[in-house]
């Protein structure tokens, strides 16, 4: 089975300076559990809903403080 087979293809992804709660917003919308978080159009972190929970909609915290940083990717 290759990653190309199982992968999404359509990708929900957010700028590292987006707020927690607008990011929640777009995580609820969407109806996701995790954000890769990208800049420059480069991957540069990610978060999970479980992550952002933590803040509880915080419109002051950047996904920049939250996110883990340099996630390891595979290219299908």
């Amino acid at each position: 089975m290759s990653v190309q087979s199982i992968m999404t293809t359509t990708v929900i992804s957010a700028s590292p300076d987006v707020s927690v709660r607008d990011a929640m917003q777009l995580i609820d919308d969407n109806d996701i559990r995790h954000l890769p978080i990208i800049e420059r159009g480069r991957l540069v972190g990610i978060v999970s809903d479980r992550d952002l929970r933590t803040f509880e909609r915080d419109d002051t915290t950047s996904l920049r403080e939250v996110m883990s940083h340099d996630p390891l990717c595979m290219y299908g």
